[in-house]
């Protein structure tokens, strides 16, 4: 197995910075009215897709605290195929996966097509949603909330 690198031992600005990013992440969720529950929930199908042990840990517990069940944490990966999720919920994790997918390769041209009502219906909630993936990935978050609302006007 390979031997992991913790950042934080290895290159503690780096993690000082990511660790800022997340704060200011949480609060403009909270400025947007986000609650902790909904938040965390993301950043554990996040942390899901990454297969990041320590992520999945933090959050799991964090998602907890702040009241989601265990019923759905452990449902979360089917998160489409119930209806354990609201709408909101659902379009949020549309995006999240759509960011996090990204895996060094561009995103498929359909993705803002599969995004478009999700995020008209819930563009302003959805706006500190994009970087609860990697840092990195902020901008294509961004790129994918303006194509989709090009999109939604280009299909009427």
């Amino acid at each position: 197995m390979p031997k992991r690198v913790f950042v934080d031992k290895q290159v503690p600005t780096a993690y000082k910075a990511l660790s800022a990013v997340a704060a200011e992440v949480r609060a403009a969720a909270a400025d947007a009215g986000l609650d902790r529950a909904f938040m965390e929930l993301i950043n554990v199908r996040v942390s899901q897709m990454n297969r990041c042990v320590f992520c999945l840990d933090l959050h799991s517990r964090l998602a907890i605290e702040s009241g989601v069940t265990t019923q759905r944490l452990a449902i979360l990966p089917a998160w489409r195929d119930t209806e354990l999720f609201d709408a909101k919920e659902k379009a949020a994790l549309r995006l999240a996966e759509a960011v996090t997918a990204v895996g060094g390769e561009h995103l498929d041209d359909a993705a803002p097509h599969r995004v478009a009502e999700d995020v008209e219906r819930v563009r302003a909630e959805l706006v500190g949603v994009g970087p609860t993936g990697r840092p990195s990935h902020t901008g294509v978050a961004g790129s994918l909330l303006n194509s989709a609302s090009e999109t939604k006007e280009n299909l009427k």
